[in-house]
């Protein structure tokens, strides 16, 4: 019995040393960089019990586009839930009506400076894959 409840011991420390420790960083401000109209602020704060799902949220600047829509602005600001899998980012949109989380392509550089993403979100202008930069 002694002998189980060290292990018992060791299997819980073990585990929870394990939680979230190979994540990268991503707290702070992240702007997008070919018509820097969109920015996405990172919280590093856990969305769920699963402590590998993160949020951010994506702040948008409104824009009218008059084939869609002449009388209001567009605007594409969200709470997104994100989590990482190899070079793939799985994110799910709190606005959205689907539950499920929908899978990106996804590159942080080397510098971890800037990280490149593919189109998550439907802005006008916008490149297939959009690259954000860290802001100081």
């Amino acid at each position: 019995m002694k002998y189980f409840c060290y292990l018992f011991l060791l299997f819980v420390t073990i585990a929870c040393k394990k939680t979230g420790s190979n994540l990268p960083s991503f707290e702070g401000l992240w702007i997008e960089k070919s018509l820097r109209l969109d920015s996405i602020d990172f919280k590093n704060e856990f969305s769920s019990s699963d402590n590998n799902k993160f949020d951010f949220n994506l702040k948008s600047q409104p824009y009218k586009d008059t084939s869609q829509n002449p009388d209001y602005p567009i605007n594409h600001s969200a709470l997104y839930s994100y989590y990482l899998e190899g070079n793939y980012i799985f994110l799910y949109n709190f606005l959205s009506s689907s539950s499920v989380y929908n899978k990106y392509d996804f590159e942080l550089s080397a510098d971890r400076k800037s990280f490149t993403v593919k189109r998550f979100y439907s802005r006008n202008n916008l490149p297939g894959l959009i690259e954000f930069e860290r802001l100081k």
